[in-house]
């Protein structure tokens, strides 16, 4: 499996959690992501989308980890 093909992979199983309001495990795969390939996540509208709203209602203490992703990736925080 590519690279790209893995992070977007990553990101799909991210969806998944944050369906399930599995808040902490989806930010967790964004991480994983993001490590795996940054430009992918990058540029992928779920992922963003899916960090806005993590901004807004982060995980118990993980504040700090949502806003450095989201700044990582270039989302204005």
């Amino acid at each position: 499996m590519s690279v790209p093909r893995r992070g977007r992979h990553l990101i799909e199983v991210a969806r998944v959690y944050m369906q399930r309001d599995e808040n902490t495990a989806a930010l967790m795969m964004l991480v994983k992501s993001e490590q795996t390939a940054s430009e992918t996540i990058r540029y992928n509208g779920f992922a963003r989308d899916m960090l806005r709203d993590l901004l807004k209602k982060p995980p118990t203490g993980m504040r700090t980890d949502v806003r450095e992703l989201s700044q990582r990736v270039g989302i204005r925080v």
